[in-house]
């Protein structure tokens, strides 16, 4: 059995949708937008960590490690 985080969870966030939606947006405000792809970098530097301290009996915030290391990784 693979780890718990290699499970696919599946999302109830439309992300074609919304990215559509934001391309319109930044199309009449004319601002350039850049889309990256961070799936696999969160996978390893939130999700993995997240359930090796749940395992080490200890209770993580992903939220703080999302913005640190997802979000905000330069401030």
């Amino acid at each position: 059995m693979p780890p718990i985080w290699q499970t696919h969870w599946p999302s109830t966030i439309s992300w074609k949708n919304e990215e559509s939606i934001l391309k319109k947006i930044c199309k009449k405000l004319n601002i350039k937008l850049i889309v990256k792809d961070c799936e696999q970098g969160y996978e390893n530097n939130v999700i993995k960590p997240m359930f090796k301290d749940y395992e080490k009996g200890l209770t993580p915030n992903p939220d703080i490690l999302c913005n640190n290391v997802g979000k905000f990784p330069h401030y």
